[in-house]
């Protein structure tokens, strides 16, 4: 069979995790590689966010908070897009809540 990936086993006999990575589905790799970057860009925020606060507290220079405020506002956005990913995940699934009825005697 030309093409065919050859299985790597571990020393449990069990094809190894490398493949099991190499044949998920579409939107779950897409899903994987932005909450990646998310979690980059919200990582890099939180510390821009860190130290031009520590900046303004230290300094006072002018426009410093002006660029903290920014930094954070730009932490609660890449979290929102971080959890926004989860349509890729759960995009054909449907939930239902249903909680049970309650006895009202008063």
């Amino acid at each position: 069979m030309s093409g065919s990936v050859p299985l790597k086993q571990n020393c449990s006999g069990e094809p190894g995790l490398h493949l099991w990575i190499s044949f998920l589905l579409i939107q779950e790799k897409t899903s994987f590689l932005w909450k990646t970057r998310l979690f980059l860009v919200n990582i890099g925020c939180c510390a821009a966010a860190a130290y031009f606060f520590r900046r303004h507290n230290k300094y006072c220079e002018t426009g410093v908070y002006t660029l903290f405020a920014a930094f954070e506002y730009m932490v609660v956005f890449s979290n929102m897009a971080f959890h926004m990913t989860a349509f890729w995940d759960f995009g054909s699934a449907q939930v239902m809540v249903a909680t049970p009825q309650e006895d009202k005697r008063f």
